[in-house]
């Protein structure tokens, strides 16, 4: 029997094993659970007390886009920024993102470069619309990117990604390390997601100056781990330049943190060249 604790989650009163309630567009409900299981059977099956794991998704309930999942233990990488654990925590998001990026793309949709650019490009046509004197950099900094496009231009196949890859969607702790939240999960350059996760830690560094120091070895923890070839690491430089300029859009709608901008519109300009 299933007693209803909060509107997200159930406990069983059987063994006090405490689930999350997911909610989905009914019709993706059904390609989460798969994606689920792609993953289970590429090695990060939870119920296999692997140290590297998705959250185990027991069912879904296609008509409302209900998914049945545990409640993973730990804490994000996120908020372990300032705790003696976070670079560790760096150490293992690489390990389980380079394992994500294992899995077998047979099924999966895929995500091109153009599709970021043109996701990108409306962000900043919104932006132009609402603060036309003030997009001008935002279009300068687009614009650098289109022309280096030739960076990312490989040849080679595609592996799988997480497309959404940041400190928040890794849950740390010293028995489990889980990747959360695979929705987007598609063929595509792992750069993205390498790029992606940089870029937010550069942000962080930004928003908690006094941890910047230990973000930055947490990064180079990461980066270390990965260990990644050069050209691999150019692309990644031209997604975390991406990256840096979505969030710049973002975070310009954001009072609290406007002053951000800036920043990060000019590190997105910087990373291409490095």
């Amino acid at each position: 029997m299933l007693e209803l604790q909060t509107d997200k989650e159930i406990k069983s009163c059987g063994n006090n094993k405490i689930f999350v309630m997911k909610l989905s567009k009914p019709s993706k409900s059904k390609l989460l659970y798969e994606k689920s299981k792609l993953l289970e059977h590429s090695g990060l099956d939870s119920s296999m007390n692997s140290a590297l794991s998705t959250p185990k998704i027991y069912g879904f309930y296609e008509p409302d886009g209900v998914l049945l999942m545990e409640k993973v233990e730990g804490t994000t990488l996120h908020d372990l920024i300032g705790q003696d654990s976070f670079e560790t925590g760096c150490v293992q998001a690489a390990k389980i993102i380079k394992k994500i990026h294992s899995v077998p793309i047979a099924g999966l949709g895929s995500f091109s470069i153009q599709q970021e650019l043109k996701i990108l490009f409306k962000q900043i046509e919104i932006l132009q619309l609402i603060s036309p004197g003030e997009s001008k950099q935002f279009i300068e900094a687009y614009e650098i990117l289109k022309d280096l496009l030739e960076v990312v231009q490989i040849s080679s196949a595609y592996q799988c990604i997480h497309r959404d890859f940041y400190d928040k969607q890794v849950i740390y702790s010293k028995a489990r390390t889980t990747i959360l939240d695979f929705d987007n999960l598609t063929a595509g350059d792992p750069a993205l997601d390498y790029g992606n996760f940089v870029a937010h830690l550069y942000l962080r560094s930004c928003q908690s100056p006094e941890h910047a120091g230990q973000i930055m070895k947490g990064e180079q923890s990461f980066i270390k781990e990965y260990d990644a070839d050069d050209q691999f690491l150019k692309r990644v430089n031209w997604w975390r330049s991406t990256t840096l300029l979505r969030l710049a859009t973002i975070y310009y709608y954001r009072p609290r943190w406007r002053e951000l901008t800036i920043h990060l519109l000019r590190k997105s300009i910087n990373s291409l060249g490095n």
